[in-house]
């Protein structure tokens, strides 16, 4: 069933709400891109990670395969007292960005899996899997030479990965082993869920919704956020869905890209208004009208 072409959502953050605080950012940094990629709300701040296209490897620079890593190379410090209370200063800090009032403007995407498309290729070969628990020390590594922009979006996903810790899907590249991209695919079933974030719709029974991506450092510039996201993508399938939607700011010309890429194109226009610091939400959806030329734009 077509959702109406108008629909309103209005939510008070609850004290401590770090999620919604990505969601802030997920407008303000926003995020789809191999930029850091989208906290879309799940993902909402600006997002200053050079993206896919702007941070592009030259051909003569690209490594064999990408670094392997193991949970065992890096310490997470998930357990310890300072590092979760630099998670929070982060998250607040990220709040705080936001002041008394801030607009964005996002696209709503849609990929209808029964269109078939050309699935693009990354440079290095992936697949897709499931999130597995030993993944998280090297998709979400901290160490001393990250910009603090960056360790802000990594402890945004560290958190929502305590709030919804099903539903994340990796790319792995096939010749390590290696992950080097995460994104959640929530399916209508989990619209309670997806209803505790903030800034999305409410989702159809034959519709999905891919958000939160983040392309580590090091994997930039490979092509794999659209290759990826193509591919987890068509799992929706399996829950279900024919139609998959993703947010993103449009004024992130690289995510859009790399959406489009992987067959996603505008079918709704979002607008979000946080007040207070991002603890008052308020999100309006509406329907791009069938011959409005933001649905055929190229980006």
């Amino acid at each position: 069933m077509r959702r109406s072409s108008r629909t309103q959502t209005c939510r008070v953050a609850d004290p401590g709400d770090d999620v919604n605080v990505e969601h802030s950012a997920a407008s303000f940094l926003d995020s789809h891109a191999d930029r850091a990629d989208a906290p879309g709300p799940l993902m909402a701040l600006p997002n200053t990670a050079p993206s896919e296209e702007a941070g592009a490897t030259p051909a003569a620079e690209l490594p064999g395969q990408l670094p392997r890593t193991s949970a065992h190379d890096v310490v997470m410090h998930e357990g310890s007292r300072s590092a979760r209370l630099r998670e929070i200063k982060l998250l607040i800090d990220g709040r705080l960005r936001l002041g008394l009032r801030a607009t964005f403007t996002r696209y709503g995407l849609r990929r209808d899996l029964a269109v078939p498309i050309t699935n693009p290729n990354a440079k290095v070969p992936i697949s897709v899997r499931p999130l597995e628990p030993s993944d998280l020390p090297i998709l979400l590594a901290e160490n001393n030479h990250l910009e603090p922009q960056e360790r802000v979006q990594i402890a945004w996903r560290k958190d929502f990965y305590k709030k919804a810790p099903e539903g994340c899907w990796v790319a792995v590249d096939e010749r390590s082993g290696t992950p080097c991209y995460m994104q959640w695919l929530f399916g209508a079933s989990e619209n309670p869920l997806i209803r505790t974030f903030g800034g999305f719709p409410r989702l159809e029974p034959d519709e999905a919704l891919l958000e939160n991506a983040y392309t580590p450092v090091a994997c930039r510039g490979l092509g794999i956020m659209s290759a990826a996201m193509a591919l987890i993508a068509e799992r929706a399938a399996e829950i279900g869905a024919q139609k998959v939607l993703t947010f993103v700011g449009d004024d992130n010309i690289g995510s859009l890209k790399g959406c489009q890429r992987a067959g996603f194109h505008p079918d709704l226009l979002n607008k979000r208004v946080r007040l207070l610091y991002g603890t008052i939400s308020s999100d309006t959806f509406e329907t791009l009208p069938a011959d409005d030329p933001r649905r055929t734009l190229q980006f």
